[in-house]
């Protein structure tokens, strides 16, 4: 009996351990039916659209499902459209990422480009990957392939870096 209330006394005066502090690093909030605008000198230039936003403590956004972007020229026409399967913000580089089954769409020249991963900064107004790109030309029927893409955010110039394809020349 003597052992038991030793044994007791030394468990009733023993500190409970203390956890570690885990810091929650997951999102601070949760934003539904997400459209964002940006514009120059008052008027639309770029219209982001995605079904969740999911924003973080150092202001880091992802958008886990599709994103759509819409570039407008001057007079407010849509001139290039993206579609992707996902992405993300990185607030310290300023720079948005699309990833997925990425498809640009420029109605003016009659270009899709079709990629993996295409990131944009507003800063620069560019586009730009290191990915393989196909970019299809239906008014000539040229067909592009290359890896490395650097372009114009509205896409009305754009170069790819290592090319190989078939160019018709009339």
């Amino acid at each position: 009996m003597l052992i038991a209330g030793i044994a007791f006394l030394f468990w009733s005066c023993r500190q409970e351990e203390k956890k570690a502090f885990k810091r929650y690093d997951g999102p601070q909030e949760e934003i539904y039916d997400v459209g964002v605008k940006y514009s120059e000198k008052g008027r639309v230039s770029v219209e982001m659209k995605t079904p969740v936003q999911l924003r973080y403590l150092n202001g880091d956004k992802v958008f886990p499902d599709s994103v759509n972007i819409v570039f407008f020229d001057s007079l407010g026409t849509r001139i290039t459209t993206i579609r992707s399967d996902s992405g993300r913000f990185d607030n310290a580089k300023n720079i948005y990422t699309v990833i997925g089954k990425v498809v640009v769409v420029n109605s003016v020249k009659q270009e899709y480009l079709y990629t993996s991963e295409l990131n944009w900064n507003p800063g620069t107004q560019k586009v730009y990957n290191d990915k393989p790109n196909k970019i299809i030309r239906r008014q000539t029927s040229s067909i592009l392939n290359g890896t490395g893409l650097d372009a114009r955010q509205d896409f009305s110039v754009m170069s790819l870096r290592k090319v190989n394809g078939v160019v018709k020349m009339e």
